[in-house]
């Protein structure tokens, strides 16, 4: 009888001893000073037969004091195609008020200091840039401020359960009476590292989607995080896209990148990096405020006629001016595609002045450039798209 009571009082003791609160598990996440690990990142879209997959190096350090991001952090990562071949790859870092992003070929970055709006929360965002990276919610310190939201936000509904030697919180989250995810995630007993989570966004909707994560924790220091590390890392990435060092020229070789603008006679043109066109394309970048824009138009018309095959000549126009764009271009011919406001066109291109003279291949890649206007344009044409093909 004493045995059996001792026994009592002590599976008692243990038993409470052993419960996990979600309070714990935020703190056991906020502990970790240096956290390194090799992520692999999924999301399955609705009636897609394969997920969409990342994998990721992640790397998060504390940082006292910092209002702005619960730690300083370095995202590398690459997606990957259903065969496994590399998609394409990036990187996003903050630090010390410093945020670093760069994918599909372009380099963004932001600095409090200089401009503080980034870093601020806008409309339902719960914070700036550096709070809403892609994958910063796999970091530790983030998930530490999670699992805080759900223990004091009545819109969660979550149970914290030890299964041997991890620890799974399980549960959903409600807002306007409707069920906008279910979740869980999977952390170590010891440590409250992360080891696994599932969100399950929209259930049971037309448009649900789940993520998941698997993590695998990597040995070694934390990488120094600071402006001059960075580029370290990534030279080649700072070398040409970054906004300073970025020019025209670096663009040989490389994919168009994407943009989008609207034609003057309605609609838009729109395209993603690297898109293929049908046939070698001339993409001409003018202002019609320029004296000499007629001219060039003019030439660069009278050089497409005369190559041997088909080239398309896109012309376009930085400024709005609908009336100087007719005046000068008229109507697209076949085989042309005349834009306005391309503003965006000339600064993803790094563009710096007009006239400039973009030659792609076929398959959506730029084989040279010209810059300014001269007398024998139409000869330089002829010459540099008939290399092109």
């Amino acid at each position: 009888m004493k045995f059996s009571l001792l026994f009592a009082i002590v599976f008692s003791s243990l038993s409470a001893f052993a419960e996990v609160s979600l309070r714990d598990v935020a703190d056991g996440l906020g502990r970790a000073e240096c956290y390194m690990a090799d992520t692999r990142y999924e999301v399955y879209l609705p009636n897609a037969s394969e997920p969409v997959t990342y994998r990721l190096h992640i790397a998060g350090t504390t940082a006292p004091g910092d209002t702005l991001a619960p730690c300083n952090y370095l995202i590398e990562w690459e997606s990957q195609a259903p065969d496994g071949a590399t998609d394409s790859e990036g990187f996003s870092a903050y630090f010390d008020g410093n945020y670093f992003r760069y994918r599909n070929g372009k380099l963004a970055e932001y600095h409090h200091g200089d401009d503080p709006m980034p870093f601020a929360p806008r409309g339902l965002a719960r914070g700036g840039v550096q709070m809403n990276d892609q994958f910063a919610s796999l970091l530790p310190a983030f998930l530490a401020g999670r699992m805080r939201e759900m223990a004091s936000d009545t819109a969660f509904a979550a149970a914290v359960e030890t299964r041997g030697d991890e620890v799974v919180v399980k549960g959903r989250e409600s807002r306007g009476g409707y069920v906008t995810n279910e979740f869980t995630y999977r952390f170590g007993a010891g440590d409250f590292m992360p080891r696994s989570w599932e969100i399950v966004t929209n259930p049971g909707q037309l448009g649900e989607q789940t993520i998941t994560a698997e993590y695998r924790r990597a040995d070694g220091d934390c990488p120094r995080l600071d402006e001059a590390s960075l580029i370290g890392r990534h030279p080649a990435e700072f070398a040409k896209y970054r906004r300073d060092s970025f020019s025209l020229e670096s663009l040989r070789g490389e994919p168009l990148p994407g943009f989008s603008a609207p034609m003057p006679g309605g609609g838009r043109y729109s395209r993603q990096r690297g898109e293929g066109f049908g046939v070698p394309t001339i993409i001409a970048v003018v202002d019609s405020k320029v004296d000499a824009t007629a001219r060039v138009v003019a030439d660069l018309r009278e050089a497409v006629g005369a190559l041997p095959g088909a080239t398309d000549l896109v012309i376009a126009f930085t400024d709005n001016d609908r009336d100087a764009i007719e005046e000068i271009a008229g109507s697209a011919a076949p085989g042309e595609t005349l834009l306005m406001s391309a503003r965006e066109l000339a600064a993803n291109c790094g563009v710096a002045d007009t006239p400039s003279v973009i030659f792609c291949r076929a398959d959506g890649t730029v084989a040279d450039i010209h810059v300014g206007r001269n007398n024998d344009l139409r000869d330089i044409v002829i010459q540099k798209a008939a290399m092109a093909r």
